[in-house]
């Protein structure tokens, strides 16, 4: 009876991450040349290459965002700063003509508003984007403003058609997966990052609502996969840390460089900030852990390699764009190998690829 199945509709249901998944190759006279990785950024904006950088306070500022830019790519300026701050940054990168983007949290409407005059896109961040009080603040926020508008995080599909009638330009998956991010240790809650954007994507194409794989990417790898399953474009971190245009000093040690990065991009819960004790939100700030990470020099650099492995990728699977990407694709599920430490520092081999 089913007051004896008290769980059978929210039974444990296998889901996928990026260690869960290979992409099958096929057969292609696709060469390097002949593949575009230009992409959807929003509704209305295109990058030339499908790189977004995350705004925490130690990877993006102007000179990583126009480091970026005149690779193709996009970074969002950190709101962790005055909004006077903010708007400078900006102003930066408007100067050399280049695509702006900046983030907001949901607790500050004014700086939203102040910071929206002066940037192309306006990046909502929160922990999860999947609450009323969210999608109130958004649905408000909309009305008063005129540049394009990302809202993120979504774990699920639960509630984002109602966003994506609200006329917002684009959406961030990623809950509880990033590189460092404690989330799933603290709070038990998150989802695979493969599950979680195929869900996304399989709702919001109807739409044609741009989408930004955002958390767990930790080569390029798991990029083509973010972009394979649905993505459109993929917001990274780690793979930037340590770069010359993050902000902070470089740190000897041992004789040797490093930069710090932090994990940390939001409060113990976003929408509770405001209520918790000073003392209590020092204690408990779980979404990521500090580390060191060796120096890797200019990131125009980084996203060379990560062009040259994108394209290769693209080749082995027979796709020229990344629409013919998400039509081609055939993935297959592979076991784990125990034992492989996915924290390690990613550096920039003689080779020219990623490794950990």
């Amino acid at each position: 009876m089913k007051e004896n199945n008290y769980f059978d509709d929210r039974t444990i249901k296998s889901e996928l991450g990026f260690d869960d998944i290979l992409i099958k190759p096929s057969f292609t006279s696709i060469e390097p040349i002949d593949i575009d990785l230009s992409t959807k950024l929003t509704r209305k904006i295109k990058l030339k290459i499908p790189i977004i950088s995350t705004p925490m306070s130690n990877i993006t500022e102007s000179d990583m965002a126009l480091a970026l830019a005149n690779e193709g790519g996009l970074g969002v300026i950190h709101r962790y700063m005055t909004i006077e701050d903010q708007i400078n940054q900006i102003k930066k990168v408007k100067s050399n003509d280049k695509i702006t983007a900046a983030s907001v949290g949901v607790n500050d409407k004014e700086r939203a508003i102040k910071i929206s005059k002066y940037t192309d896109v306006l990046f909502i961040e929160t922990t999860s984007a999947s609450n009323k009080k969210i999608f109130n603040f958004v649905k408000d926020l909309t009305k008063q403003i005129s540049c394009d508008v990302v809202v993120g995080n979504f774990g699920t599909s639960s509630n984002i058609e109602e966003y994506c009638d609200l006329g917002i330009s684009g959406i961030k998956v990623g809950v509880g997966v990033g590189s460092i991010c404690t989330l799933q240790k603290i709070t038990g809650v998150g989802r695979p990052q493969i599950s979680a954007l195929i869900d996304i994507f399989n709702t919001v194409r109807k739409y044609k609502m741009p989408v930004i794989a955002d958390g767990g990417i930790r080569s390029t790898g798991d990029i083509v996969k973010a972009l394979a399953a649905g993505a459109d474009s993929v917001m990274i971190g780690y793979i930037l840390s340590g770069t010359k245009e993050t902000p902070g000093k470089i740190v000897k040690k041992e004789n040797k460089k490093y930069k710090e990065y932090n994990g940390t991009l939001y409060s113990f819960v976003e929408i509770e900030k405001d209520y918790l004790e000073t003392d209590f939100k020092n204690n408990f700030r779980v979404e990521g852990i500090s580390t060191l990470v060796p120096y890797k020099g200019p990131v125009k650099t980084i996203i060379n390699i990560i062009g040259k492995n994108l394209k290769a990728a693209f080749g082995l699977i027979g796709a020229k764009n990344i629409q013919e990407l998400h039509e081609k694709v055939e993935f297959i599920q592979v076991n784990k190998i125990p034992g492989i430490d996915v924290t390690k520092d990613i550096r920039v081999t003689k080779h020219n690829f990623l490794t950990f």
